[in-house]
């Protein structure tokens, strides 16, 4: 390989290291919550970084084979959702910690309904970085979808279901905003754009394996 294919290997590889990252850090610190928060805080933290450092790395080897307008943006919007996840963590993270610590530094109960009623009044802003994320990721992904499409090695009907599911969300969430859709009653379809970036992984990884066995 010359320098200019060794260099777009390298962007699918990093593609795929920080993206396995990526994903334990997503499920493992956001959805599942199985581990001690010890544990689950530094991953919940890290997944919107390394989710955006995944996409960039994956947007630059695509654009080697089919460049566009769409798969530009689509890079753009998803590394701006990575950063307002990361901050929403960050605010979640410390709210939390910070009022939990005041609350059991004291027995008086004054001072714990005062502290409570602060929790409740910053969890807003914590709540209203989430919607951000939605609004970020929902659409970055349709558009990373739509950019799959005519990108062969990725597979177009991948890209077909992952519009699919990313504007499903974004109008869910619309629909029950300002409220997460889960905590109405409904389906909270977040997770499912997970596992869609998942398969996407996979994929990805498979590209990866084929690309090196044909150098050999």
């Amino acid at each position: 390989m010359n320098k200019a294919e060794i260099q777009h290997n390298h962007w699918l590889k990093y593609a795929i290291v920080i993206g396995v990252i990526a994903m334990a850090s997503y499920f493992l610190g956001s959805v599942f919550n199985v581990l001690p928060w010890k544990v689950g805080r530094p991953l919940f933290l890290i997944s919107g970084p390394t989710y955006a450092l995944s996409i960039y790395c994956l947007g630059q080897w695509m654009k080697r084979d089919y460049d566009s307008i769409a798969l530009r943006l689509a890079i753009m919007m998803n590394v701006i959702a990575g950063v307002v996840n990361g901050a929403m963590a960050a605010v979640q993270s410390l709210n939390g910690a910070v009022i939990s610590e005041k609350i059991k530094a004291t027995a008086d109960e004054g001072k714990i309904d005062l502290y409570r009623a602060a929790f409740l009044g910053t969890n807003n802003t914590q709540l209203g970085l989430d919607i951000a994320w939605d609004v970020w990721i929902n659409l970055g992904t349709a558009l990373f979808a739509f950019a799959m499409i005519r990108h062969f090695p990725l597979r177009p009907w991948l890209g077909i279901i992952g519009m699919a599911i990313a504007l499903g969300s974004f109008i869910n969430n619309m629909i029950y905003f300002p409220w997460p859709p889960a905590d109405k009653g409904s389906i909270d379809l977040g997770p499912f754009i997970g596992v869609w970036w998942g398969a996407v992984l996979v994929v990805i990884i498979l590209q990866y394996w084929r690309q090196n066995r044909k150098v050999k």
